[in-house]
């Protein structure tokens, strides 16, 4: 069989695993593959601000599209992070050319000439883009996104002081989105925040706010998240300065099944006035009649133990259905792991970050061996003073690792300092076949591909 003569959702399946550059090679072979590559070439389209820094004059994917405007169908998914503009000319040079009013003097030609065929081609060419991933800190762009009725997914960070009102009003009249990704949201944006709220509340399946600090507890009841009937996950920042964690009445959300909240101040800081183990308890009532199956919490600094009655609080109301639960830079008492082990039948994943108080090895392995479900343990590095105690008392040692898989015969992978751990239980040829015959496998965890992650449920939840 040639190349000429195959089908063309063979070859569809097979370019679905060539790289870019590979894609590239391929589309020269004939009119056949061409029409099949470029497609999957031009459906993602990602640029950083590092291509204008290293490669001046490379012509950008933007400007090839302005050549060829056929190229602009084939766009799906188009991502963005411009963060460097080099001077106060070259922004008033781009507004003026925007709104056709007379030049002022050249700055940065190169940038300019970018600048500006980014802007036209996805203003007025790539109509079909569905998924945009927007980091920029140059108020011109946000023009981009007027007009994309087939917008289903965007992250947005803007990292600017505000934005006019203008395009906060053009934001807020976006529909449609499924997935709505917000992070630096400055104080105009907070302010329509309700309205857009309101304008996707039929389609909205995943909202996050990652860092706001204009984000407080009357903006969050005003946007009335208990109309977000479809809503799966959501994910927001707490309000560190008061210490106060976004709070709004009871009320169901049928299909909320991801929950992560992150910039948790330190329990026992001695700037809270003392432990406060109350902090998370009416966020967690409010949403207690939701099928939550994955719980994620950052803190902001090491928090040493969660307080037992969160942990209780999480396994009265969410125990038949949680199956992921991660305490980011904090870690769980005995008490609390034994708790979880007993009555959450289908956790699968645990995340926490151990404390050096005490014997960690002796707490993980008497709590978990009462689990029969848990499969993956991930323990992330310390961000604080005691990284480097964690490392000296050699917690993470092959010794202690082996006795963790020993005692807790459930748990199949740890991942651990960027590496992830592997029970192998095939016989060998000196010891036959029981739970304490097994070793252990080490290797990076880029190693490992998607497929295998997705096996075992090796996931980052909420925010990170």
């Amino acid at each position: 069989m040639s190349t000429h003569n195959l089908d063309s959702d063979i070859l569809i399946v097979i370019f679905s695993f060539l790289s870019s550059s590979d894609l590239t090679s391929v589309a020269l072979v004939n009119k056949s593959f061409n029409a099949i590559a470029v497609p999957r070439l031009y459906h993602t389209i990602y640029f950083r601000d590092s291509g204008l820094q290293k490669w001046p004059n490379l012509p950008s994917p933007f400007e090839t599209i302005l050549k060829r405007p056929e190229l602009a169908i084939h766009v799906r998914c188009c991502g963005m992070s411009i963060m460097f503009l080099p001077t106060d000319e070259l922004i008033c040079l781009i507004i003026t050319e925007i709104s056709s009013l007379p030049r002022p003097p050249m700055g940065n030609r190169l940038i300019s000439k970018f600048m500006n065929s980014c802007i036209e081609s996805l203003s007025t060419l790539c109509s079909n883009i569905h998924t945009f991933r927007f980091i920029v800190h140059h108020p011109a762009f946000i023009s981009i996104l007027r007009g994309k009725k087939r917008l289903s997914k965007l992250q947005l960070s803007l990292g600017l002081d505000d934005i006019t009102e203008s395009d906060a009003e053009m934001l807020s009249q976006i529909t449609g989105l499924h997935t709505l990704d917000l992070h630096q949201v400055p104080l105009g944006l907070c302010r329509r925040l309700p309205q857009w709220i309101s304008n996707i509340s039929d389609t909205l399946t995943t909202f996050r706010i990652r860092t706001s600090q204009h984000l407080d507890e009357a903006l969050f009841i005003e946007m009335g998240l208990s109309r977000l009937s479809l809503l799966e996950k959501l994910a927001f920042p707490m309000d560190e300065s008061t210490l106060r964690i976004p709070h709004f009445p009871k009320h169901n959300l049928p299909n909320l099944h991801i929950v992560g909240i992150s910039s948790i101040p330190n329990w026992s800081e001695e700037s809270t006035s003392g432990p406060r183990p109350g902090l998370l308890e009416p966020f967690f009532n409010s949403i207690s009649d939701s099928p939550v199956s994955s719980i994620a919490c950052g803190f902001a600094n090491y928090a040493d133990f969660v307080p037992d009655e969160t942990i209780s609080q999480i396994v009265r109301h969410f125990s038949l259905t949680l199956q992921r639960l991660s305490f980011t830079n904090a870690d769980i008492s005995e008490k609390g792991l034994t708790e979880l082990a007993q009555f959450c039948k289908n956790l699968k994943q645990l995340t926490i970050t151990p404390s050096p108080v005490g014997s960690p090895t002796a707490r993980l392995t008497g709590s978990l061996s009462h689990s029969s479900s848990l499969k993956v343990l991930i323990i992330p590095p310390r961000r604080d003073q005691w990284s480097s105690i964690l490392r000296s008392e050699g917690y993470c040692t092959t010794l202690n690792i082996k006795e963790l898989f020993r005692c807790a015969p459930s748990i199949q992978v740890m991942v651990v300092g960027g590496k992830i751990l592997m029970r192998d239980a095939r016989p060998s040829l000196m010891n036959s076949y029981g739970p304490d015959n097994f070793r252990v496998l080490s290797a990076p965890i880029n190693r490992f591909n998607l497929a295998f992650r997705e096996k075992y449920g090796i996931e980052t939840l909420g925010m990170d």
